[in-house]
C-alpha cells in the first residue's frame, strides 16, 4: 500500500505505460518540486516548503531541497537529484554512515525519499539506496503532465516527533519566503494544471 497523501503513477513502465521520458537537460529541481507537490503529494491537504535551510534544522548543514508536513505535523524529507552525478554523490555520502539507525533521517523527519526523473534512475545503473529510504521516480505521462511513482516507500522513524507550534510557525514563514521571493514564478506558466 501507499501511505496517505501519496499518489502512485502508472502501474508498469515505458511506453506500454503511458510513460513519456522528459530529456534530462530539460529537468530541473524546481521542476521536480512542483510535480511532487501537484501530483504526487497533495499540496491542497500538506504543507509543502521547497529549499529549507537558515537554520530549521539545529546542528544541520545544508538544505533540504523539499519538505512535506503531514496533517499530524510530522516531516517527510525529498531529497531532488536532476543527473546522474549528483545522484550518485548523494548515495555515496550514506556509505560512510552519517545516519543512525535509531534516528536515521535526524530528529524532525519521519520519512525520507530520494526523488529523480526515470532516466537519472536508469543511468544510475541499480544503485543501492541509503538503509531507511524511499524511492520515487518522476516522468510525463501520455497526456504530457509530470507524474511521480513510488518505487520504495521510506521507512518510518520512530525517534521522529511532530513538529511544535514554535516550529510550524518558523516553516510557514519559510514558506512564505520560498512563494514571494521567488525569482522563478515563471516556471508555473508551464505548468498543466
Amino acid at each position: 500500500g501507499v501511505s496517505p497523501g501519496i499518489h502512485e503513477g502508472a502501474e508498469g513502465f515505458g511506453e506500454a505505460a503511458g510513460i513519456h521520458l522528459m530529456p534530462i537537460m530539460n529537468w530541473t529541481e524546481r521542476h521536480v518540486q512542483v510535480a511532487l507537490a501537484h501530483w504526487f503529494f497533495d499540496w491542497r491537504k500538506q504543507l509543502i516548503v521547497p529549499n529549507v535551510s537558515h537554520g530549521f534544522f539545529a546542528g544541520r548543514r545544508g538544505e533540504c531541497d523539499l519538505l512535506v508536513v503531514s496533517k499530524a505535523r510530522y516531516l517527510t524529507e525529498i531529497e531532488i537529484k536532476v543527473n546522474p552525478y549528483d545522484l550518485a554523490n548523494e548515495l555515496a555520502k550514506f556509505k560512510h554512515g552519517n545516519r543512525t539507525s535509531d534516528s536515521p533521517f535526524g530528529p524532525l523527519v519521519k520519512r525520507y525519499y530520494i526523488a529523480a526523473p526515470v532516466e537519472v534512475w536508469q543511468k544510475a545503473n541499480g544503485a543501492v539506496l541509503p538503509l531507511g529510504a524511499g524511492k520515487i521516480e518522476i516522468y510525463i505521462d501520455h497526456q504530457r503532465t509530470p507524474r511521480g511513482r513510488l518505487v520504495q516507500p521510506s521507512a518510518y522513524s520512530k525517534a521522529a516527533r511532530p513538529l511544535t507550534d514554535k516550529e510550524m510557525i518558523e516553516l510557514l514563514r519559510l514558506a512564505y519566503f520560498r512563494l514571494w521571493g521567488s525569482k522563478d514564478m515563471e516556471i508555473f506558466e508551464s505548468v498543466r494544471y
